[in-house]
């Protein structure tokens, strides 16, 4: 199975999620059709939040209606179809459909721990999928699973002014537990530490040592560190404009590859 350009799944991947799009354009082409249905999947349960937001139960009930359609065998919903003819197991599947139970919470995790399951939960989990669907080893699947929760924690401080538009926010009430009302020092410190446990995820991660074939499961890891760097510069404030520079050059992250 083949992906075609004009595939819609593909034009919304790209529209919304272009990094990981183009990790996708590194991926064999005769198993990109899979690897794109797995991201489209994760992108319409990361979007599920942000269509509810003024009935958070409609949240859970989508949440709902995707476990049961995966658990009825996907018939009549075209992109659990392709998952499930792909070779993925629904249990996986699952795992990310409850994970993201936690995206409809209206508190902010309370322990740096719980943000960190979160991410690994998601990110981590997405990143171990495509490592294994790939045809990863299990040094691939840890590898992509590393960079998969470092590229989520850096993501989620990246969107905190996103979020707290909308309500919420993913900074553990340990590291900052009064309200945030824009940058200070006390979240800039907030989102360093944060940094600091992505950057420890992200230095697990050596890219030349996965196979070529399930590689691109784990190329979010350079374009993480890409973020962590104008993070830095930012001095770990969020609201700074230049963190909204995506990193989604593939001469960049083929050069990353090559290095």
């Amino acid at each position: 199975m083949t992906v075609s350009p004009t595939d819609p799944l593909l034009a919304d991947l790209k529209r919304l999620d272009g990094e990981r799009f183009t990790t996708l354009l590194f991926a064999p082409q005769g198993w990109r059709a899979g690897l794109l249905a797995l991201y489209a999947f994760n992108l319409e349960l990361g979007r599920v939040r942000e269509r509810t937001l003024r009935e958070p139960m409609a949240g859970h009930l989508r949440l709902q209606a995707w476990r049961d359609a995966l658990m009825a065998g996907g018939a009549g919903i075209p992109l659990l179809e392709i998952l499930l003819g792909q070779g993925f197991e629904s249990g996986p599947l699952l795992g990310l459909i409850d994970a993201r139970e936690g995206d409809l919470e209206t508190e902010p995790p309370a322990r740096l721990a719980d943000l960190e399951a979160y991410a690994g939960a998601t990110g981590g989990a997405l990143g171990d999928l495509a490592a294994a669907f790939l045809g990863g080893d299990a040094v691939a699947c840890q590898m992509s699973r590393d960079a998969g929760t470092g590229y989520a924690l850096l993501g989620l401080m990246r969107a905190l002014p996103a979020h707290l538009a909308q309500g919420r926010h993913h900074l553990p009430q340990e590291l900052m537990p009064q309200a945030i009302k824009g940058p200070s020092p006390e979240l800039c410190r907030a989102v360093a530490r944060v940094a600091e446990r992505a950057a420890d995820y992200l230095g697990r991660v050596r890219v030349k040592d996965v196979h070529r074939k399930s590689r691109a499961a784990c190329l979010c890891a350079l374009q993480a560190k890409t973020h962590l760097k104008r993070l830095k510069r930012a001095g770990f404030n969020p609201f700074d404009s230049r963190l909204s520079i995506p990193a989604t050059r593939p001469l960049a992250l083929w050069w990353g590859m090559r290095r």
